[in-house]
């Protein structure tokens, strides 16, 4: 049997550790080794989760076997008849298993350091105007960027938005209700009370739209502005201005000259 660990202080509460553990789907953000993820079910034992290995490596199926909130989670996978096992203390059993063991943990000392950083990086409050409904933001953007499409101009009726791009699992709410509309397709989610727009679900690419005018002042620092094929007058500031999408968002980098 191959057992190896790794260990790293994080100075970071137990809760914020957790969460960032909790959040399967994000797990790319912090551990290099896993390009997808996906849980089938809460974070609790017995549950299943599959991982895409990055540069085509396989699917693997594993599975939540000890889950002690806010403390530690074990997880099983069997892989080419051996199975590991990962508490951040692990155990490969089977043939081939100093060798198998040895790829698997390989990053460790990396994954953990991102994962420091990461869970030490400041959290961000957001709230609506009345104070009823709040967001927790962990992390840093994916982007920050103004948004000219006709979706948005009409969901706010406004000629642009203020976007700050965040993981899904990143942007959480932590009090209040909040209510949903969808003009054309885009869920945009308010507080039910004051009826401030929070943020728009982007679970397609399973991101969070965070409105940037709420955030606090100094944390919103746009980036560029997207779908001016769609604006209704011209902006001009020191930024780009795609005419759809950045080629890093699916986009070709085409800009307009106004």
């Amino acid at each position: 049997m191959f057992t190896t660990e790794s260990a790293i202080d994080i100075a970071a509460t137990p809760e914020r550790v957790w969460a960032l553990w909790a959040d399967v789907p994000g797990w790319p953000r912090w551990n290099a080794g896993v390009a997808r993820a996906a849980l089938h079910g809460p974070f609790a034992s017995g549950s299943a989760f599959d991982m895409q290995l990055p540069d085509g490596g396989p699917l693997l199926h594993s599975t939540l076997i000890d889950v002690v909130p806010n403390e530690r989670f074990t997880d099983e996978t069997a892989f080419e008849g051996v199975v590991v096992r990962v508490t951040y203390r692990t155990e490969v059993e089977g043939p081939g298993a100093a060798e198998i063991g040895a790829g698997v943990s390989g990053d460790f000392p990396d994954v953990l350091a991102v994962l420091k950083r990461v869970a030490e990086a400041s959290a961000m409050e957001v709230a609506c105007r009345c104070g009823a409904a709040r967001l927790l933001i962990d992390g840093t953007p994916v982007a920050q960027l103004y948004c000219h499409c006709d979706d948005c101009r009409a969901a706010h009726d406004a000629a642009y938005v203020a976007a700050s791009i965040h993981p899904a699992g990143a942007v959480r709410v932590v009090q209040g209700d909040l209510v949903a509309r969808v003009v054309q397709t885009t869920p945009r989610m308010a507080c039910a009370t004051c009826g401030t727009h929070l943020f728009s679900e982007l679970a397609d690419m399973g991101l969070r739209s965070v409105n940037g005018f709420r955030l606090p002042p100094g944390r919103f620092a746009p980036q560029f502005h997207i779908q001016c094929q769609h604006a209704v007058l011209p902006v001009r500031d020191d930024l780009p201005h795609y005419q759809a999408f950045p080629a890093a968002f699916g986009g070709s980098d085409a800009c307009v000259t106004w």
